[in-house]
């Protein structure tokens, strides 16, 4: 699933750029919002498994989403994304290969919301965007 900017028949709404958030690396919600893998683009893959930090195994895909951009997606293991290391964090994140999905998620107030009814943000109380 890749999580978009709610959008409406007028011009395409632009993701809004939070004001305030927590630092996903010491909020402590055991990384929930990974749980669902990410998207990433053939680049990104190819960079990550090029720079030894990943496998072609560690991927799904690849697919086209619905605005007709191929996708790949990372694999999902116990804890999640199976980039997320057995602690705390991201394998990614640290090395400086985080995927474009991740960087933006949450794209907006909605998008957050969304996860919250799916139990996946417990930060969302601390994120804050502007108008």
């Amino acid at each position: 699933m890749r999580y978009a900017p709610v959008v409406d028949s007028t011009p395409k709404q632009k993701p809004v750029p939070p004001i305030a958030a927590p630092d996903c690396r010491t909020f402590p919600c055991h990384d929930e919002c990974c749980f669902f893998g990410a998207d990433v683009w053939p680049q990104e893959r190819a960079r990550i498994v090029r720079d030894g930090l990943g496998t072609e195994d560690e991927f799904t895909g690849p697919y086209d989403d619905t605005e007709g951009d191929t996708l790949y997606r990372t694999a999902v293991g116990t804890r999640g994304c199976v980039f997320l290391l057995p602690t705390r964090g991201c394998r990614l994140h640290v090395s400086g290969h985080k995927p474009e999905a991740c960087i933006e998620f949450p794209v907006d107030a909605a998008d957050a919301d969304e996860m919250v009814a799916e139990d996946k943000l417990p930060c969302r109380h601390e994120w804050k965007w502007g108008t």
